[in-house]
């Protein structure tokens, strides 16, 4: 079992104050897509209780598949533009 003072001190060795920056940026835009997509899906739900659920599955699914892509672009250009500097 790994203390949390272990993982602080490894974190440290090895993130960048870039991959912060990173991970705030995707935190946020991801927000906004989940955000942005169950609001448009809520909205057009029609037919009752029925239509809510399949609003939100297919909400879910839209999402899931939305971060997924999203976060394999945003992946890319950080490997891409700031590398991992080895020791």
């Amino acid at each position: 079992i790994s203390t949390s003072g272990s993982f602080w001190m490894s974190f440290g060795s090895f993130a960048r104050v870039v991959d912060i920056y990173f991970t705030v940026a995707k935190a946020v835009l991801f927000g906004a897509i989940v955000a942005v997509i169950s609001c448009l899906r809520g909205m057009e739900a029609r037919g009752g209780p029925r239509g809510v659920a399949d609003a939100v599955n297919s909400s879910v699914v839209l999402n899931v598949v939305c971060i997924v892509l999203v976060n394999l672009a945003i992946t890319q250009l950080q490997t891409m533009f700031f590398p991992m500097e080895l020791a």
